[in-house]
């Protein structure tokens, strides 16, 4: 306790905890109305319910929160951790502890530290209808005013604020990374472009793509667009929007990508060649039955294995042989010349092979009966 009351400096007016009132008449006046108000909660799960409660994104997490300052902060719920609720009941009734809670208690006196110090005049606390342990503590209870009065609630946190207010508002989130709060802070402002281009990075940042990618186009924030056509794989928008800014390369690779998507893989494979994109031009002679073209870049780059591998594909017998030649696989090289009717060829490696038989057989059908004579 005496920790707590060393550390907490608030300066505002009198911290006012909100009792008997049920979460449903609290929602009625807990939706910040003006410009510097907030509410805090503990943690995410609780952020998304009063999200939706309230209907609004003005509220954060006390983590979220650090570092912020605002005018007015309403603390939604912040004990109804199960572990700090057992917590504030020790502190509340002066029982003692082991070193093993050390570390939850020093949590908890920070985590409540940083929450109520990001008020710099208003602070209002609300934990249900029956006031929470930790506001009952012998060295915070006289600092706080506890009430069920709606009148003064409503004046303590109503609040009309200016459309530059707003504004103010939505610059300062939106500069933090804080896109949906900024942009409810634009619409309150009046300020339609701002409020897009919020929700544009918003959505952005939850990887909704195609939504981030029509905002940031409407907005003409062309290289943000290009890039989450890009991303949500909309590939003839990026292309047309990165060659519209001048990024020449990366739209030729997103025309490739969209070549690819509408099957036409042999187009794609031309521009993977063109642009020095070598393997996506091998996936797409690939995908596009081409085994004629990938002999002749495997062959290229001295891949004379799969060269050989394509080339067979393509039936080209003697263009495989050559490639298997290359790599020692000269009985391998003869057959596959021989297949071709390439006899002079496969002639030359039966000979070097010392294969008798077939030498004989590659001679008779060349009709060199003399040579064939000399083996029998």
């Amino acid at each position: 306790g005496s920790e707590l009351r060393e550390d907490w400096k608030f300066r505002g007016k009198p911290p006012f905890l909100v009792t008997h009132l049920s979460e449903a008449q609290m929602a009625r006046y807990a939706r910040p109305q003006g410009a510097g108000r907030i509410v805090l909660v503990r943690s995410d799960r609780e952020q998304a319910r009063a999200k939706r409660l309230l209907d609004t994104e003005l509220v954060f997490t006390i983590y979220e929160a650090k570092g912020l300052e605002f005018d007015g902060v309403l603390l939604w719920k912040y004990a109804q951790d199960d572990r700090a609720v057992d917590i504030w009941r020790r502190i509340r009734r002066g029982q003692p502890f082991d070193q093993t809670h050390a570390p939850h208690i020093r949590h908890e006196i920070n985590l409540l530290y940083v929450a109520v110090t990001r008020a710099r005049n208003t602070l209002v606390v609300y934990d249900g209808a029956k006031a929470a342990d930790v506001w009952q503590v012998e060295e915070l209870r006289p600092l706080i005013h506890q009430g069920s009065d709606e009148q003064l609630l409503s004046g303590m946190w109503k609040r009309i604020s200016t459309p530059r207010e707003w504004a103010d508002q939505g610059q300062y989130f939106f500069e933090r990374g804080f896109f949906d709060a900024a942009a409810e802070s634009f619409r309150n402002a009046g300020d339609r472009d701002r409020k897009e281009i919020a929700e544009a990075f918003a959505a952005k940042k939850k990887e909704s793509w195609s939504q981030a990618a029509e905002l940031f186009a409407r907005q003409n924030v062309l290289n943000e667009a290009a890039e989450c056509f890009e991303k949500g794989e909309s590939f003839r928008e990026a292309a047309r929007l990165w060659r519209r800014i001048g990024e020449q390369e990366r739209s030729r690779r997103c025309t490739i990508r969209a070549l690819e998507q509408e099957g036409k893989y042999g187009r794609a494979a031309r521009e993977g060649e063109q642009l020095g994109e070598m393997e996506a031009a091998i996936r797409n002679w690939d995908r596009a039955g081409n085994y004629g073209r990938l002999g002749d870049i495997h062959y290229e780059r001295g891949d004379y294995l799969q060269a050989a591998r394509m080339y067979e594909q393509k039936r080209s017998w003697s263009a495989a042989a050559a490639s298997y030649r290359r790599i020692g696989e000269t009985a391998r090289a003869a057959e596959l010349y021989f297949k071709d009717k390439d006899y002079n060829s496969a002639a030359g490696l039966y000979r070097k092979l010392k294969d008798q038989e077939r030498l004989l057989k590659c001679y008779e059908l060349m009709g060199d009966h003399y040579a064939a004579g000399r083996i029998r």
